[in-house]
């Protein structure tokens, strides 16, 4: 009897481990839902917009662009299947993620065109949603929307004619209220750093000290832009062309680097991944053409007052034009590293002033080693 109830308590006991185990590990695991419908902004759709996103996001996944609106295009549909895939291109761990929600999320972009220059942006007049948007104008007297334009003017830098704000979370005739002459509001972001993207807001209202009440809105705010917009998709690795890309005025929703905005940018370069058609190209989407690779025995010239003093190395990195790469001679009882300047097929250039260059210059047969100046 009293080893029955042994038996049983171990049961007991291992059952209860494993629910804290899994329960461990669904609490550290990655949750998508997708929705079953969504309003955004555009041109590009991110996950986070069409999915809700629990848990930790080490690789970034919220702003993974998962669609991309045409120009003429007003709504298109996100089926899960499409997004496992999308999701698998990015060596997710699925052991740790969980895909659900449902089967497809129907997309509807909200215009970003505006009307004149004394307009942010205006929005087409849509079905009201749950969370409603709505666009900011400035043809109206002192609202709480004009202290909002001023000031996201005065946080970006920017002019309200470069800007498009939406809000979300708040009634529209909240915004258009009139407010006292003497009204002071503050604005408090939920983030000190972030200007454009999705902003929590709480603003409160002061009237004569006194603080007389507290809105809470989201503002999405996007900066106008001009960029390169691929026209169809690329392969890694494949040269940008002429034809492969247009340069259109996108609207920037994120802070960071800004999207290439001229053909001397792309035309050329290869694409570093896989890219496809309406893809706003940033600098991390392209790299140069690799003109040294690791192993390669390149050419080292070297300026020494009026003489050029040549020598051979093998690479230790691969390189791109204008790239600085480290080289080991190949000079017999001479293993010396030391940086170099890519500049051509297998051509690179010593410059004696370079901080990260400490070794003696590589000598030609038979002439002397010389110190650079910056040599301790």
């Amino acid at each position: 009897m009293i080893e029955l109830q042994r038996i049983k308590m171990a049961e007991v006991w291992v059952i209860a481990m494993a629910l804290v185990l899994a329960l461990a590990a669904s609490t550290s695991a990655m949750r998508i839902r997708l929705k079953q419908k969504v309003t955004v902004p555009g041109p590009e759709v991110t996950l986070r917009e069409v999915a809700r996103v629990d848990g930790p996001d080490d690789l970034g996944l919220g702003d993974l662009v998962v669609a991309h609106f045409d120009p003429d295009q007003v709504s298109l549909l996100i089926a899960l299947p499409r997004l496992r895939q999308d999701l698998s291109e990015h060596d997710v761990n699925w052991a740790r993620l969980s895909l659900g929600g449902y089967a497809k999320c129907h997309v509807e972009r909200v215009p970003l065109a505006t009307t004149g220059p004394d307009s942010v942006a205006s929005i087409c007049a849509a079905r009201a949603l749950a969370n409603p948007t709505h666009a900011i104008e400035l043809d109206s007297p002192e609202t709480l929307r004009d202290h909002l334009i001023k000031w996201t003017e005065e946080r970006t830098g920017v002019s309200r004619d470069e800007l498009s704000i939406h809000v979300t979370g708040m009634d529209s005739d909240v915004l258009a209220t009139k407010t006292a002459r003497h009204d002071r509001f503050e604005f408090e972001p939920a983030s000190r750093s972030a200007t454009l993207g999705r902003i929590p807001i709480a603003v409160r209202q002061y009237r004569a000290g006194q603080d007389i009440r507290t809105y809470r809105l989201i503002a999405n705010v996007a900066r106008r832009r001009e960029a390169v917009v691929l026209t169809q998709g690329l392969s890694k690795g494949r040269e940008i062309r002429d034809g492969d890309f247009e340069i259109q005025t996108v609207y920037v929703d994120h802070d960071g680097p800004l999207p290439l905005s001229c053909r001397e940018q792309v035309v050329g370069r290869m694409a570093a991944s896989l890219l496809r058609s309406g893809a706003v190209l940033y600098p991390k989407n392209v790299r140069s053409k690799r003109l040294v690779r690791r192993g390669d025995v390149v050419d080292v010239r070297c300026l020494v007052g009026g003489l050029v003093v040549r020598t051979v190395a093998r690479a230790m990195l691969d390189g791109s034009e204008g790239e600085l790469i480290e080289v080991r001679s190949e000079r017999p009882r001479s293993r010396e590293t030391f940086t170099v300047r890519v500049t051509g097929r297998r051509q690179t250039m010593l410059d004696l002033d370079e901080s990260s260059f400490f070794g003696p210059v590589p000598p030609e047969e038979g002439a002397p080693a010389r110190l650079p100046r910056s040599a301790p």
